[in-house]
């Protein structure tokens, strides 16, 4: 009875909540959580460390892999992974059925803002154990946004007055929160979707309004919408949660559906919340509703949020009534938080009321939202145990107590009255069912082969075959394995119950409440692989079960089991594998001998064969204790199940650097496998000390590496691991220090961010020194080489514009010229090359230029709405915008801090509302906007007039006319250009004219518009005062082309030739039409041969059977030439004789190959002799001879 009173009391506080959202109540949760604060010492985030932002409305509609800060590390690979199908028999409660789904929406490793890394070598980092209980997982927690400077939040001022904290956050957050990749590829891994998070409310969000979502083009489609689909498919999540808390303009009400509805129509699984508590025809119209008539599927499901204890029943009975399905469109909300374990808020204390059924069991009648449980389990501790190494057991046991009941055993769920656990900071714990209490355990383990050795996805050490690979504190849940479906379902025959826990070693230190060092029920020894093994602790008097993973194993008659374990107690106690088989509704245990389980000592590894099995399917895996001891201790380093088949992948391929930071950072990436066979990649280090290091492990293709502490050479190795654990082969690849320049830096200056004359915090922005270039220093190699190359490019960019520099040896400085000056970032990239022409590995710095540019506002029409007298305006587009200055006629308009903490003459970044505190000073005049950058920048102004409440809105005109500036009027026909010269200059006088009204501008723009779209491009042949030219589609032909069989060449200014002309080392000849001339072709009185592509000929050309002789100007020459020392007659028409020639009286003979004879001759029968000038001798005697008068020698 006092239980039911107690609970009858608490529903006060959800009507009083009911018309707020999840974060509606953030002002007493401020109160009640601390928030993950950055990273400090060596866990801080390093310069390019990945992580995840938030994103504004604009940076969406704007979104490109290429533009996004890191994008490549947002990615996640591991496709979803289907469930087994339901069975009970297996279950801890077999009456439950599977029916009703879990969305969990809470923080990843934390809440953190700025630092949303998806690893990082702290162990401080919070890594879900329970994705067994959960269908969809969200993140709630927000992200700054990419150019919002993160300095500006003072986290150490919130950690001092937490109720005031959110004053102090002058970064802003992004209305985009997109999964950490990390925790996507384990949800994906244990069958779980992973959906981003769209969040708005102008409390917490001001300034970036939801209206911004629905701005349309012309042709009707959403901008953001198709982008939102385009980024979910290439992060690799799942979905959008869809959180509204601020109402949308009433003409975009119709919008708002349509834009809904095509996320769903991509295929996108999409979840919708407002503050209505109640399922009833409104919040089902978000479900589904009549778009232009047309009945149409708006989102997937809702959130009901929390007035809905003491009338759940007859809103089931409603959406019964309605073909509401409670399962897949209706998510019932549970706040977390404030119900602690305490039954605190009214749906912890009435959950039961979701599951409490007449036939006695606890199936849900409705799916089921956990909001922010983290919140409590993990960031309630007191101050500095959040992040503290010392209380990650505190964490991950209240993290037990909320999935597996408050008593962490999911066998004894349900409320325990009067129970606590002060041990944890947990008082009263006697109101929370636990999840397994309404929820049935899932499972993806099936097919043939499965392993896990326990590994939580976090550590203070990393192990490898049982010994330690990396001694410093790692989290990465990319590498997490498939863990225990319970923690912990044991059963035990006698009166003592063994217990069980994660081990990670002696270096893992664990404090108590009070910060003394806790002494732990058993010896800590470590994993086997990974950071965490399986240990199982205490007396043991008789039997015990611990039942491990809820499987859909095929058995085949090659199938075995390994056990890799680690006893430390002495005694007999035995440890046999436990098997439950698919077969009907048995939930008997088989238990197989395990070789060696008694035998105290190192790891050792046992198989168990499974081919008795064969043929069935194995539903549930176990291990079974039985003897007598105390203080008996097994640790289990890895369980596995196999065909016998080879699973073990190939060596990975394409293995390298693709970046090596001047401070020890690194980026490594390879050839992506497929999930199908490869698990995971393994990344070791071999440095020049000797040593083999683990540096980290994802399913990825890209890797970042924080640091490897070495200066001189290291030899990287990459490993692929299979679906049984088996490591591939590795793929090797080598980094030489010694061959690298050292201290390269980029000068910089330090800019101070003032938020407001009466806020304490101070931001600062890291910038280039000089403008538009970029000055380097550095140190150069100790080996001998031979120069240096610099190349710059712009990083997280669409620009691929580089600028280069070679550096000549010995230099240690340079000054290179980088036209870019909106704070791009940028890469330095500096190679050693050495003589050979061989190069060392590339030093990597990067930074961003110099600011001096501000982007100017644009009014659109939409994005300032001028209500009474009263302004709201629309955050502007630019990305790294900070401060909003608008006046009226030279008088400011105020703004106020959300929080009330102070007024100022201008909106401020995250700071203010966008929504003016002071009335405008007139109902008339000229409004100007100017944008102040965090540099200091301030842009063009856009001015509008005011008249009446209404503003001019010159968008559209300025648009045209820049469009029409642009314009190549000599594309165009004569005809169509003059109309769009005319109306151009009305337009830039109706554009100057700041009274102008908006009929005038209107009219302007349309007329400037229909004479553009009446321009016709010039087309074939046009005469002009330099000379021909040829236009397609409007376009000056230059070069070569074909215009009716013919060629013609024009010139770099479009102008047709004619004559001769010179093109890549070749003469053309091209007639008086232009037309380029093949053949022979008479040229002043010249003779020259183009060969059949247009070409001018030169030397011996061949034509027919005739050669021909053309000087080095292409002439065709006659009578006697000499080349190459032989002399030559051509005729008059230049053809090379051959044979007897007469010339001038005197006969000469030519050879075959026409070259000029002289000596002895034989011609047939004949001897003859040609004197020296080639002449034929005749009448006289050559030594002992005698020629004839004929020539003949007698």
């Amino acid at each position: 009875m006092s239980k039911m009173r107690k609970k009858k009391g608490k529903k006060v506080l959800p009507c009083m909540l009911a018309t707020t959202m999840l974060l509606g109540s953030v002002n007493l949760l401020e109160v009640l959580a601390t928030d993950s604060i950055p990273m400090t010492g060596e866990q801080v985030r390093k310069t390019n460390q990945p992580r995840f932002n938030g994103y504004r409305i604009w940076d969406i509609r704007d979104w490109t892999p290429e533009a996004d800060e890191g994008s490549e590390f947002l990615v996640a690979k591991v496709p979803l992974q289907k469930r087994n199908k339901e069975y009970k028999p297996t279950q801890v409660n077999p009456n439950l059925d599977s029916n009703g789904q879990i969305m969990l929406m809470q923080g990843d490793y934390g809440n953190s803002f700025v630092d949303g890394m998806m690893y990082n070598n702290t162990f401080g980092y919070h890594t879900l154990n329970y994705w067994q209980y959960v269908d969809y997982f969200s993140p709630w927690h927000g992200a700054a946004s990419q150019d919002s400077p993160v300095s500006l939040y003072d986290w150490e001022y919130e950690n001092k007055e937490a109720s005031r904290g959110w004053e102090k956050r002058y970064f802003e957050f992004g209305v985009l929160n997109i999964p950490n990749p990390a925790y996507t590829n384990a949800a994906h891994k244990n069958g779980v979707m992973s959906i981003a998070c769209l969040y708005f409310d102008q409390y917490y969000r001001p300034g970036q309004t939801i209206n911004e979502l629905f701005v349309m083009d012309e042709d009707g489609t959403f901008p953001v919408a198709e982008k939102l689909i385009e980024m979910a498919e290439y992060f690799g999540y799942d979905g959008y949660f869809f959180n509204a808390e601020e109402a949308v303009y009433p003409e975009y009400s119709e919008r708002k559906k349509k834009f809904l509805a095509r996320l769903e129509e991509a295929g996108l699984y999409t979840q919708y919340y407002d503050t209505n508590s109640y399922m009833n025809e409104s919040k089902a119209g978000w479900l589904e509703s009549e778009i232009d008539g047309v009945p149409t599927k708006i989102q997937d499901s809702v959130f009901v949020n929390y007035g809905w204890p003491g009338s759940f029943d007859s809103q089931l009975e409603w959406m019964k009534g309605n073909n509401i399905d409670p399962y897949e469109q209706a998510f019932y909300g549970i706040e977390c938080l404030q119900g602690k374990f305490n039954g605190g808020h009214g749906t912890s204390a009435n959950i039961e009321e979701l599951y409490t059924n007449d036939d006695g069991t606890k199936n849900l009648k409705s799916s089921v939202a956990l909001f922010t449980p983290s919140d409590f389990y993990q960031r309630d501790l007191d101050d500095g145990k959040l992040q503290n190494t010392n209380y990650q057991w505190m964490i991950a046991e209240r993290e037990r107590m909320f999935f597996s009941g408050v008593k962490s055993d999911p066998t004894n769920t349900g409320d325990q009255e009067g129970y606590g656990r002060p041990d944890v900071q947990v008082d009263d714990a006697g109101n929370w069912p636990g999840v397994a209490d309404f929820s049935a355990e899932r499972s993806v383990i099936d097919g043939t082969t499965f392993y896990s050795n326990f590994n939580v996805g976090k550590g203070v050490q990393y192990f490898v075959n049982g010994e330690v690979s990396s001694d410093e504190e790692w989290s990465n849940i990319n590498i997490q394995d498939i863990l225990p479906t319970w923690q912990w379902w044991i059963d035990s025959e006698g009166d003592s119950k063994l217990s069980a826990d994660f081990d990670y070693g002696s270096k893992e230190v664990r404090k108590d409440v009070s910060g003394k060092d806790m002494t732990l029920p058993y010896t800590q020894v470590g994993a086997y692989e990974g950071g965490s093994s399986l240990v199982v602790y205490g007396d043991v008097d008789a039997k015990n079960k611990l039942h491990l993973f809820k499987t859909d194993l095929e058995v085949k008659d090659s199938s075995k089991a390994s056990i890799t374990f680690r006893k430390t107690s002495n005694d007999d106690v035995s440890m046999k594998l436990g098997v439950i088989l698919k077969d009907g509704s048995s939930t008997s245990m088989e238990e197989l001998e395990i070789a060696d389980s008694t035998a105290k000592g190192g790891w050792i590894t046992s198989e168990v064969d499974l081919s008795q099995y064969a043929g069935k399917n194995i539903a549930a895996l176990g291990l079974v204790f039985d003897g007598q001891a105390k203080g008996y201790q097994m640790n289990i380093g890895g369980i596995k199940v196999t065909d016998g088949g080879n699973y073990t992948p190939a060596a990975p391929t394409n293995f390298g650097v693709d970046r090596n930071f001047v401070d020890d950072e690194m980026i490594v990436t390879w050839d992506l496998g497929n999930f199908d066979t490869v698990d995971k990649y393994e990344i070791y280090a071999n440095l020049s000390n000797g040593e083999k290091v683990f540096v980290g492990g994802i399913f990825d293709n890209v890797y970042y590496i924080k640091n490897l502490k070495e200066t001189n050479a290291v030899t990287l190795e990459l490993v692929a691991v299979g679906k049984d654990g088996s490591r591939s082969e590795a793929a090797k690849y080598k980094v030489d220090y010694n061959k690298s320049v050292k201290d390269l830096a980029v000068a910089s200056e330090e800019k101070e961010i003032s938020v407001h004359d009466t806020a304490v915090v101070k931001g600062k922005l890291v910038q280039s020194k000089e403008e538009g270039a970029l000055n380097l220093s550095w140190t150069n190699p100790s080996v001998d080489y031979d120069h240096l190359e610099i190349e710059v490019t712009m990083d997280d960019s669409a620009d691929t514009e580089a600028w280069t520099m070679t550096v000549p040896k010995g230099k240690s400085e340079a000054r290179i010229e980088v036209p870019r000056y909106n704070g791009e970032p940028y890469n330095v990239a500096v190679t050693v090359v050495f003589a050979n022409g061989s190069k060392g590995e590339p030093v990597n710095v990067t930074g961003k230029v110099k600011d001096t540019y501000s982007m100017p506002f644009t009014y659109d029409g939409e994005n300032i709405r001028i209500e009474g007298t009263r302004l709201t305006v629309w955050c502007p587009q630019s990305p790294d915008w900070f401060k909003l200055h608008i006046s009226l006629d030279g008088e400011y308009v105020q703004f106020r801090n959300g929080f009330n903490a102070f007024t100022a003459p201008h909106a401020i970044r995250a700071a203010t509302t966008m929504k003016a505190s002071s009335d405008l000073p007139a109902t008339e005049g000229m409004l100007e906007v100017v944008v102040e950058d965090y540099a200091g920048n301030m842009s063009e102004p856009c001015r509008m007039y005011l008249k009446n409440g209404v503003l001019t809105n010159k968008q559209k005109l300025n648009a045209l006319i820049a469009e029409a500036e642009a314009l190549d009027f000599t594309q165009y026909t004569e005809s169509t250009v003059e109309p769009v010269k005319a109306a151009l200059e009305e337009a830039k006088a109706v554009q100057e004219n700041d009274k102008a009204e908006q009929t005038e501008i209107d009219a302007a723009a349309e007329k400037l518009s229909k004479a553009m779209e009446g321009l016709e491009k010039k087309t074939g042949w046009a005469e002009t005062e330099k000379g021909w030219m040829y236009y397609e589609d409007g376009q000056k032909v230059t070069g070569w082309k074909v215009v009716s069989e013919k060629w013609y060449y024009f010139n770099e200014d479009g102008i047709m030739a004619t004559d001769w002309v010179s093109v890549n080392g070749h003469w053309y000849y091209m007639d008086q039409w232009g037309a380029m001339q093949t053949g022979w072709v008479s040229v002043n009185g010249h003779w020259y041969y183009m060969d059949q592509w247009g070409a001018m000929q030169t030397g011996w050309v061949l034509v027919g059977n005739t050669w021909y002789y053309m000087d080095q100007w292409g002439a065709m020459q006659t009578g006697w030439v000499s080349v190459n020392g032989q002399w030559y007659y051509m005729n008059e028409s230049g053809a090379m004789q051959t044979g007897w020639v007469s010339v001038n009286g005197q006969w000469y003979y030519m050879d075959q190959w026409g070259a000029m004879q002289t000596g002895w001759v034989l011609v047939g029968n004949d001897w003859y002799y040609m004197n020296a000038d080639g002449a034929m001798a005749t009448s006289q005697w050559i030594g002992d001879y005698y020629v004839d008068a004929s020539g003949k020698m007698a």
